[in-house]
């Protein structure tokens, strides 16, 4: 497994989906503003985005040639939060529509184009963080889950 392969098959993946033109309310906007590769420490001032960075790895299972490992990302989905009341009800079917969209796409290839041999996505969570100096924080609405790629021949083991 190539790691810059994978990360390239993410990102393209994440970008088809940024650059959908979605209707809320009476407004059409793109999915996403931005797609970030990286763990955000400080978020450009964007509307909406989505970032995903490495997050380590799982050993699953061991053949008399193979260690098979899971490489776990995680994927964020980021919005400012709304004020108005209408712009609050729009952002609930945004954040749940642009999830099933990120999950579908994702899932839509799930060898990433043949660079690994398969992937699974779990349970997203929401949360709300913020970034920025101590007096002026950006707070943003996020919504994250891990995406997990098998490397079935993650390590070969000496005979």
């Amino acid at each position: 497994m190539n790691f810059n392969s994978v990360v390239s098959a993410i990102n393209t993946i994440l970008e088809t989906v940024a650059a959908q033109t979605v209707t809320y309310g009476n407004t059409g906007v793109t999915r996403f503003n931005q797609v970030v590769q990286g763990e955000p420490m400080q978020l450009p001032q964007s509307d909406r985005l989505v970032a995903f960075w490495y997050a380590g790895e799982e050993e699953e299972a061991e053949t008399l040639g193979n260690a098979m490992t899971w490489h776990r990302f995680q994927v964020g989905l980021y919005w400012h939060p709304r004020v108005m009341l209408s712009d609050v009800e729009n952002l609930e079917a945004e954040r749940m529509d642009s999830l099933r969209a990120v999950k579908t796409a994702l899932r839509a290839d799930s060898d990433l184009g043949a660079v690994v041999a398969d992937l699974k996505l779990t349970t997203a969570q929401h949360g709300v963080t913020q970034f920025g100096e101590q007096d002026r924080f950006i707070r943003y609405s996020t919504l994250t889950f891990e995406l997990h790629v098998w490397d079935s021949e993650g390590e070969a083991i000496a005979k």
